[in-house]
């Protein structure tokens, strides 16, 4: 079985016998690689699920922001999922557009909160930036949500029982190795 994951991206090195689909959108390359680590079950009842990936880019087809990516959180059954590198200018546009598509996706239960490094205020690509949806009953826990103002990191803060919380942070950690060079267009530079 293999698992659909849109936003594996990057070059493709199969290992022998390995099967990998290259299938192509707007932005770059995808490819469908072979599941592993743990099966992931039937969500239990009363359990919360929680995702995180480096997307490396979030999908943009015409209008149409995160689709692929929001099906993945649908077809996995996550409550609250943290997306870093979404390389998005995340525009009044870009977040209106995000929000009505996670909205039709999940029945108007997300709650969505995304931040970007500063920009020139033009839609389209910007390295870096993070994003969290959360959705389902699950939402009606978020009592606040919001960003720091570098743009590298979103949190939602989680009511839970008995008088308890839960800040939930998703963070992006800008790798820049020694002997690499930044330019104008890295998020390295942008922070």
């Amino acid at each position: 079985m293999q698992l659909r994951l849109p936003w594996v991206r990057g070059p493709v090195n199969p290992t022998i016998g390995e099967e990998i689909t290259e299938v192509t959108n707007d932005n770059e390359n995808l490819r469908e690689i072979p599941e592993y680590g743990d099966k992931l079950g039937p969500k239990i009842d009363g359990l919360v699920r929680i995702g995180f990936q480096n997307i490396n880019g979030i999908t943009k087809s015409n209008e149409l922001i995160g689709m692929e990516e929001l099906e993945s959180i649908r077809e996995m059954h996550f409550d609250l999922t943290g997306m870093v590198e979404t390389n998005i200018n995340w525009t009044h546009d870009a977040r209106n557009h995000f929000h009505t598509a996670a909205g039709l996706r999940f029945n108007n239960t997300a709650h969505c909160v995304m931040a970007n490094t500063k920009g020139n205020g033009e839609e389209g690509y910007l390295p870096g930036g993070t994003a969290m949806i959360s959705q389902g009953k699950f939402s009606g826990r978020v009592i606040a949500r919001g960003v720091d103002n570098l743009g590298s990191f979103t949190w939602m803060a989680i009511r839970g029982k008995k008088d308890t919380g839960l800040i939930i942070i998703t963070a992006y950690r800008v790798c820049q190795k020694v002997g690499t060079r930044s330019g104008p267009d890295t998020a390295f530079t942008r922070m």
